[in-house]
This record gives structure tokens, sequence and C-alpha cells, in this order.
């Protein structure tokens, strides 16, 4: 069985869907609740799944329908939006984190949709430099995941864009990095063989 992922930070999703061709989890999607339609973000053989608040955040997904995609669980907070994806045997939550959020909400929320039962990959944009060490970080790393993104993914130098995996796994996971001409991040396609 093969997985694969690709995620990246869209700044405005209206605004590049005809670039999201193949593209599936994004970040940073700027859809507004109060006037999301659903028809704005259809596109042939796949369904859209979002965790959104308003301009400047959100997550979502466009899953291709001929798959067994479940989203389980969507938080939605000021600071932060975080989505559950489950296929198979493979848990992916795909997270926005603001700048300046208070991350042990999101380490808190994070504990609350982890399936230990599941191999389970964390990505999205942090909004914090991977180096940084934080409540969330230490978490993980007591978890055992090891974050795979080495290198700027962000146009000011820094890691943003992360992708932890378990470090038990870690040789099972190939991380590409793609910089697409409309965003000021680059993308992640995360490949993993069972």
């Amino acid at each position: 069985m093969q997985f694969r992922f690709f995620v990246m930070n869209m700044r405005s999703l209206s605004k590049h869907l005809i670039d999201l061709k193949h593209d599936i989890c994004v970040v940073e999607t700027w859809i507004d609740p109060e006037t999301f339609q659903d028809s704005e973000f259809q596109m042939p053989g796949k369904s859209f799944h979002h965790a959104s608040k308003a301009k400047g955040k959100g997550c979502g997904i466009f899953s291709d329908d001929s798959k067994q995609c479940i989203i389980n669980e969507k938080i939605v907070e000021d600071k932060f939006t975080a989505m559950s994806i489950i296929e198979d045997s493979v848990q992916l939550i795909l997270l926005y984190i603001s700048s300046h959020c208070p991350l042990d909400d999101v380490r808190q929320a994070l504990l609350q949709m982890l399936r230990p039962d599941m191999v389970q990959i964390i990505t999205g944009d942090f909004n914090f430099d991977a180096s940084e060490e934080n409540n969330l970080t230490r978490q993980l790393k007591t978890l055992e995941f090891e974050q795979l993104v080495i290198g700027p993914t962000h146009d000011d130098g820094r890691t943003i864009d992360h992708c932890y995996v378990p470090k038990c796994l870690k040789d099972k996971f190939e991380l590409t990095i793609h910089s697409p001409y409309y965003s000021d991040h680059d993308a992640l396609l995360i490949n993993f063989e069972i």
C-alpha cells in the first residue's frame, strides 16, 4: 500500500484553485465560513472538506472520490485549525497555526485527535521555525515523532512548514519539497509506503 500527501500554504484558495489540479492538502485557505459556497471549490473526481475560520487561516483537503478517505475530526479555533483525515491505517493531521497562537491549546487538541492504532502524520503551516523548542515540539518529541523538513520553506528563510512522523517509521517516508510560483511557501510531497 502506498500513501501520498501533498501539503502547502495557498495564500488564498480561490485565487489558486486552478493550480491545484493534482494537489491534495491545503493550508491558509482564507475561506470565510459565512460566505463559503461549496460549488466554488468543486473539482471532478474530488470532494472538498475544510476547517476554516477566516481570511489568512484554515486548512482543507481535496480527496479523491475513489479512495476511502474519512474526515473524522475538525477543530476550528481563533488561532488554529486542524483536521484529522483517515485513509486505511494512516491518520493525517493537517494544521494551520497562526502567529502568536497559544501552542499549549494546539498540543491539547493534537493529543485529543491522535489515533495510536494508526500510522500518524502531522503536517501543515506551524508559523514557527522548526528549530524552535516549545510545548508543542516537546510533546511531539515525547510521543517519539520526528520532524522531516530540513531547510527553509518560506520566503523569509524560516522552516515553518513541518512534517512529523513516528521516529520508528522515519525511514519509510520520503519527503520532496517543491517551490510553486503562486505561494510564498514551499509545498511538501509526502510519500509513505507500507
